[in-house]
C-alpha cells in the first residue's frame, strides 16, 4: 500500500492587466510505501479528482498525469491538462489515485486556491472639478484656484448644507456590485473634521436620490492647510440603487453638512478629485 503526503499551493504568475488570470494550482506530493519509506523512483500514473465532499459526494473535476518521482517526490500542475473551471465558492476535496489505487483520506482545499474566486481586475474612473458643469453646483459651492491652475477644485464652505451633483456613464465591464470612491481633498485649515455625505443612484439628477446608499464620510483635516488628503468610501447595496441597469449612468450627490455636530471645521473644504474604483465583470 502507498501513502501520500501532499502540498497544494497556488502558482505565482506575473501577468499584464490585459492578460487572462491563469486558473492553475501547484500540487506537490511525497509517495511512501506501507512502512513510510519513499517509493522507488520511477514512473507513476496519477489521477487527481475534486469532489464536493470528504467521502462519497459528487465528482466535479478530474485530470490525469504521468509523473517521475525523485526520492518519492512529484510535482504536477492541476489545470494544465483539463480546464480548472470550478467556481471555488464551496468546500472542495482532492482525491488522488496512484496506478489506479485511491489514496485516502481526501485533502481539503484551503484558502489559497479559493483566491481564484476573488481575482478580478480593478479599474477606475477619475472625475475632476473641470468635468463638472456649473449648472450642477448649488448654494455657495464654487470653483477654486490652487497653485496657478484654473479652477482645480470645488470649494464647499462651512455654511450648512452645500450640494454638488453630477452624472457619468460607468464602463460596460463594470460588474454592478458596488465600488469604492477615493475622495481627494484639502482644506483651508488643519483643524476640525468635515461632515461629508456621498450618495449615488441610477436615475436622472433631480430624481429620488433618497433611495441611494448615502453614507456620511468624516473627512479629517489635512496635516497642514492646503496639503492634499485622501479618504476612501465604499458604496454597496442593491445594484439598481447604484447604477441604472439600462443606461449604465450613475448619478452622484456630494454634500457638506456644515451645521452638523460632526462638522467641527471652520475651513473651506476643497475637493480636487474623485476616483471611482470598480471590479470588472
Amino acid at each position: 500500500m502507498k501513502n501520500l503526503f501532499a502540498f497544494i499551493l497556488p502558482l505565482c504568475f506575473c501577468i499584464s492587466l490585459s492578460a487572462q488570470i491563469p486558473r492553475l494550482i501547484s500540487y506537490q506530493g511525497l509517495l511512501t510505501d506501507g512502512s513510510g519509506q519513499a517509493v522507488v523512483d520511477g514512473n507513476y500514473a496519477i489521477e487527481v479528482k475534486i469532489f464536493d465532499a470528504a467521502s462519497a459526494g459528487t465528482e466535479l473535476w478530474s485530470e490525469s498525469h504521468a509523473v517521475n518521482t525523485s526520492n518519492g517526490i512529484f510535482n504536477i500542475v492541476l489545470g494544465s491538462n483539463t480546464n480548472l473551471d470550478l467556481s471555488f465558492d464551496a468546500p472542495y476535496f482532492v482525491s488522488t489515485s496512484v496506478d489506479g489505487e485511491e489514496l485516502l483520506p481526501r485533502i481539503a482545499l484551503t484558502a489559497s486556491p479559493y483566491a481564484l474566486n476573488t481575482v478580478k481586475k480593478t479599474r477606475s474612473v477619475t472625475v475632476t472639478p473641470g468635468m463638472i458643469s456649473d449648472a450642477n453646483i448649488f448654494g455657495n459651492v464654487s470653483r477654486g484656484t490652487i497653485g496657478g491652475f484654473r479652477y482645480p477644485s470645488i470649494d464647499f464652505p462651512d455654511e450648512g448644507f452645500q450640494d454638488l451633483t453630477f452624472q457619468f456613464p460607468f464602463p460596460a465591464d463594470y460588474d454592478g456590485q458596488g465600488f469604492t470612491v477615493r475622495i481627494l481633498y484639502t482644506s483651508t485649515t488643519n483643524t476640525g473634521d468635515i461632515d461629508f455625505g456621498l450618495g449615488t443612484i441610477g436615475s436622472a439628477i433631480g430624481g429620488d436620490l433618497g433611495r441611494a446608499p448615502v453614507g456620511v464620510v468624516t473627512l479629517p483635516p489635512p496635516v497642514a492647510a492646503g496639503t492634499l488628503a485622501e479618504v476612501t468610501k465604499t458604496i454597496s447595496g442593491d445594484p439598481n440603487n447604484i447604477l441604472d441597469p439600462d443606461s449604465k449612468i450613475i448619478s452622484v450627490l456630494l454634500r457638506r453638512s456644515g451645521d452638523s455636530a460632526v462638522d467641527t471645521s471652520t475651513g473651506v473644504l476643497r475637493i480636487v478629485g474623485l476616483v471611482f474604483e470598480y471590479a470588472e465583470k
